[in-house]
């Protein structure tokens, strides 16, 4: 199986660290055997400094010349040069930008706020205004790099890939990550993580009538769902005539047109005693 976060496995492995301890902590499924030895680095050739470390029975890295540049080889640098071991080696600046990354993936809410938003390719600002608007963090440019490369790489993830991600994690999260699996807009998405997007009263009134015409339209399928089906031909028509006499771009302030203007006046249809009576 891949994973989004195959790469942290691969570091987990080459850290000598229990790998399914700490997935489980972070609320991840474990990986068997199988999946473990597809993650693994190759036992050779190897420099001496990282073979000094695999041998010995310590976690510590005591030789480093050509550490890093094996852990580049394996596309996991950038984790091991955050290690202590290489703390004095690394730009302060970088291991900042790294080490938020990892912070971002370590909280179950903010790694599956963040998957849905790259899910749907909500720019590195976007992600940032979401992220600073629902929990007050801010995030850089590096950051979102170091997190989709290690974290949310979602590239050549099968339907398999998903479907044993998405059995593995809590029913919040996997209700969160198919936000970003289905094919909600993004204003929809932006809104179900925790900020309200800048969308006009026209644009609300417009989604409100189209959406419910097309349930007004499946209800006419169903048996004895006669009344469901007036009741959003009702509601479609209602937005409509709101849409008509209160639409006026993008530039309206959608919460200022709720609270001054908004009137729901809803239609008056004939009932079949009307009818029967307007014939006569």
């Amino acid at each position: 199986m891949r994973y989004p976060y195959s790469l942290f496995i691969k570091f987990l492995i080459s850290r000598k660290a229990d790998v399914n301890k700490t997935l489980t902590s972070l609320c991840l499924p474990p990986i068997d055997a199988e999946e473990r030895a597809a993650h693994d680095t190759p036992a050779a050739p190897l420099p001496r400094s990282v073979e000094k470390f695999f041998q010995s029975q310590h976690n510590i890295v005591t030789a480093k010349d050509g550490f890093l540049d094996w852990a580049e080889v394996h596309g996991i640098d950038e984790l091991w040069s955050v290690q202590p071991e290489f703390e004095d080696d690394s730009d302060p600046q970088s291991r900042r930008d790294i080490l938020a990354a990892c912070e971002l993936f370590a909280d179950p809410n903010k790694r599956t706020s963040l998957a849905v938003l790259l899910l749907k390719g909500f720019s590195d600002e976007a992600v940032s205004e979401v992220f600073e608007s629902k929990f007050d963090h801010k995030v850089s440019a590096k950051t979102l790099e170091v997190a989709r490369r290690y974290f949310f790489n979602f590239t050549r993830l099968t339907r398999a890939d998903w479907q044993h991600l998405l059995d593995g994690i809590p029913n919040d999260q996997k209700a969160m990550l198919h936000l970003g699996l289905e094919p909600h807009t993004k204003e929809f998405v932006q809104y179900s993580v925790g900020k309200l997007p800048s969308l006009s009263f026209d644009d609300i009134m417009h989604d409100i009538m189209v959406s419910s015409y097309y349930k007004f339209k499946a209800c006419l399928n169903q048996p004895l769902a006669d009344q469901r089906a007036m009741q959003w031909a009702k509601t479609s028509m209602a937005a409509g005539l709101n849409k008509i006499k209160f639409g006026k771009g993008d530039d309206v302030n959608f919460e200022e047109e709720m609270q001054l203007r908004f009137e729901f006046t809803e239609p008056t249809f004939p009932t079949l005693e009307d009818l029967s009576k307007s014939s006569q």
